[in-house]
């Protein structure tokens, strides 16, 4: 396994050479393994019809830990591809990570985390944690934007399986933001080509983009009423109950049913993001 990481990448098109120059940052595991960083580049795929044609690799801010590579690649005149139409120019993928801290209750595991303490008094704050979303940026030429068709699946997830750079993803494991468009005039030759270079955003999350909360509350549900939880004094409870996942109230050291939250609509794109 190559020992580096992908930090960002950034990926550009040269109409007159007709090459894609991409630009990558790159941390390694060891100072100064300049190796490390171009073997982690070259292991990416190849954009489908084109070869490599350069890279290389330099410290950012001479930090001995992070590297930028530039890799050209160049139209393989033997892969019968033809760029001609920039509508036939293979889309382009690159990857993030955007970063967040929350408050919680209960990890991925759904293990129970606890809201009070050993005494039963509640935390002045949750616990906080970090969590982040991949984020999968699909870049390609389209020959018309539909701009209120886009905007009406914006924070969905997909209805149907996806294929992206030969990697399925499975329904509802994909988030679709908001995109970003340039519209684009581009005179080849004699030909004059009007399109539009969309770079569709995907926000990507093994756990289905659900959400899941320790059941707990103040009141219990009886006979279709919500009523006070009594504690051992026969008071009602200043803590956050256990709760059985229908309103019952369970014992006061029972572990607390988990509740699971669906917050997107479920949306068949239809998007080819080949």
């Amino acid at each position: 396994m190559v020992a580096a990481n992908f930090i960002n990448r950034r990926q550009g098109y040269d109409k007159s050479s007709r090459t894609i120059e991409d630009k990558y940052q790159v941390e390694v595991d060891v100072a100064n393994d300049q190796s490390a960083a171009i073997a982690a580049v070259e292991a990416k795929s190849v954009p489908y019809g084109y070869v490599t044609e350069s890279i290389q690799a330099s410290h950012i801010n001479r930090n001995p830990m992070w590297y930028e590579v530039n890799v050209t690649y160049k139209l393989n005149p033997a892969g019968g591809v033809s760029d001609d139409d920039p509508l036939s120019r293979p889309s382009i993928l690159s990857a993030s990570y955007e970063e967040w801290t929350e408050a919680y209750d209960i990890d991925n595991s759904d293990t129970p985390k606890p809201v009070v303490n050993s005494a039963g008094d509640p935390f002045q704050t949750y616990p906080q944690r970090r969590n982040g979303s991949l984020i999968l940026q699909i870049t390609k030429n389209i020959a018309s934007y539909a701009a209120i068709a886009y905007d009406a699946i914006k924070f969905t997830t997909n209805a149907n399986a996806v294929s992206i750079n030969g990697t399925t993803y499975a329904a509802d494991t994909l988030l679709y933001l908001p995109p970003t468009v340039q519209e684009v005039w581009e005179q080849i030759g004699a030909n004059t080509h009007h399109y539009y270079n969309v770079t569709f955003r995907l926000a990507a999350d093994a756990g289905k983009h659900l959400h899941k909360v320790a059941d707990r509350g103040y009141r219990q549900l009886l006979n279709g009423k919500l009523v006070p939880i009594l504690d051992g004094y026969n008071a009602p409870t200043e803590d956050p109950w256990p709760l059985n996942g229908t309103g019952w109230a369970l014992g006061p050291q029972e572990v607390p049913a988990t509740l699971t939250f669906k917050p997107y609509a479920s949306v068949a794109w239809n998007i080819d993001f080949s």
